[in-house]
Order: structure tokens, then C-alpha cells, then sequence
């Protein structure tokens, strides 16, 4: 019986969970594929296409105290950016490395 009661107190407390979102600029942060050369991986050779979406949105201006800023009470930001990309990987060692 006690497990019973544990169980419903997880599960309400799981279903009852909000969404969060978080973004600190609306940038990919770093270069995607490693920081330099070295830590670089590559896929097999071949040809390779996709595309990448980044999107930001702000509804509130505040002030250093978190108070809204009255000018900018109506205004909206949302910024997209959408880019595709085609990319080809050789079948060529230079250096021992490809």
C-alpha cells in the first residue's frame, strides 16, 4: 500500500510538469564539428545536404530591476533564420589524415 501511494504521488507530480525554455542569444554556439582541426570528426566520404533552422522571440523589454520598460510594452520580436546546406567529403588521406 505504501508503494501505491508513492507511485501516485510520482506520477501526479511528473504529469503536472510545465515546458521550460532557456536561450541564451539566439547563435549556435560554436562551430559546429569541433573547436579546431584536431578535434574535428568527419562522416565517411561522400556528399552530404540538409538545412539548419535557428528561431528567437522576445514578448518583454525589462530594466535592471526586472521592471517592464513602458516604451517597449507592445513590442514583439522574432527573429528566423533558415540556410541550407550541400557539403562534400573526399576519399583522400593528406598527411596520413583526411
Amino acid at each position: 500500500m505504501q508503494f501505491l501511494r508513492y507511485f501516485i504521488l510520482v506520477v501526479l507530480l511528473v504529469s503536472t510538469s510545465a515546458n521550460a525554455y532557456a536561450v541564451e542569444g539566439p547563435a549556435a554556439a560554436g562551430p559546429i564539428g569541433g573547436t579546431d582541426m584536431r578535434s574535428a570528426m568527419l562522416p565517411p566520404p561522400g556528399l552530404y545536404a540538409g538545412a539548419v533552422f535557428f528561431a528567437a522571440a522576445t514578448t518583454d523589454f525589462v530594466d535592471g530591476n526586472g521592471d517592464t520598460i513602458p516604451a517597449l510594452r507592445t513590442a514583439h520580436l522574432t527573429k528566423g533564420i533558415a540556410a541550407p546546406f550541400l557539403y562534400y567529403v573526399p576519399d583522400t588521406k593528406i598527411f596520413g589524415g583526411s
